[in-house]
């Protein structure tokens, strides 16, 4: 049996406990209101931005030059596609005390690259996506790292993610990019999302047709231009993609730490209550035993 002095001493500790996941759960709640406020002032310029982009990365062209094949390329059917490797952008924070946030995250890249054989690249963004791919192979990690905290400056970092992976898609090296992050569904859900966003994919062949039908055949221009055009295009796409995502997983990772603390301040109260439950219980036996020692002391007398 513990003795006063040492369930005291949890009691303490654990109080220091629930004072700090107060504190961070009032912090994350501001957090996430500030996430949600930045994802909702972008919302309509990140939607109708790719919608745009989308659009206007599948014009064709009756001759396409060979520098910009991936045009062609740029719709996929789902259950026909097969590709030779991947660029998986995976989303995490850059710190911890936010459960399962990060652990889901890696759990459903090491899923995606169980059978891969190698033929992956992967592109950490947050702090500890990079201690994951760390783990990595090396071949299969970009030289390539950004930060996923909004309230830091983002376009040097994604400027330079956007230049660096265009020029993969550009030169073949690799024909799909999917992003691997955490959308909230709602404050108490957190979901983690396997989002490919090159090639644009659709599940039926018609929808590829009706897309093609609904764009220009041919532009005005040469070659060299378009190559140009195409390439700026598809940088812009990236760059959106990137930003998007951070923002969505943004809200994510707060409102899975705002549940984290929550917990954390509910057991810590709970186990004080026990403790004090389990001091009082030993105290009153202490003192019993104390009684029982001094009555059979007099009745000996």
């Amino acid at each position: 049996m513990s003795s006063l002095r040492d369930i005291k001493k949890r009691i303490g500790n654990v109080g220091v406990i629930e004072k700090m996941a107060q504190s961070m759960k009032a912090i994350s709640t501001s957090r996430l209101s500030s996430a949600k406020s930045f994802r909702k002032a972008n919302d309509d310029y990140l939607s109708v931005s790719k919608e745009i982009l989308e659009t206007l990365l599948t014009l064709e062209k009756k001759e396409v030059s060979s520098n910009v094949e991936f045009i062609k390329n740029m719709f996929s059917i789902k259950a026909d596609t097969e590709y030779k490797k991947t660029l998986y952008v995976i989303i995490s924070s850059d710190r911890g005390l936010c459960g399962s946030y990060n652990s889901n995250v890696f759990k459903n890249l090491s899923q995606n690259i169980a059978n891969k054989a190698g033929n992956f690249l992967v592109f950490p963004i947050g702090g500890k996506s990079l201690l994951f791919a760390n783990k990595l192979p090396r071949d299969n990690v970009l030289d390539l790292f950004m930060s996923s905290d909004i309230k830091h400056d983002l376009s040097d970092g994604i400027t330079k993610a956007t230049d660096y992976i265009s020029s993969l898609v550009i030169n073949a090296e690799i024909d799909r990019i999917q992003f691997i992050y955490t959308k909230s569904i709602n404050i108490m859900l957190q979901e983690v999302f396997a989002e490919t966003v090159f090639p644009i994919t659709t599940d039926e062949p018609k929808d590829i047709e009706k897309a093609k039908e609904n764009i220009a055949k041919n532009i005005v221009t040469d070659d060299k231009n378009f190559s140009d055009l195409a390439q700026e295009l598809l940088k812009q796409y990236i760059a959106i993609n990137i930003f998007d995502k951070i923002t969505q997983a943004a809200v994510s990772e707060h409102a899975s730490r705002l549940n984290a603390m929550s917990n954390a301040f509910d057991n810590s109260k709970e186990l004080i209550r026990m403790l004090n439950l389990e001091y009082n219980r030993t105290r009153q036996g202490l003192i019993t035993k104390e009684l029982i020692e001094i009555i059979s002391g007099a009745e000996a007398l």
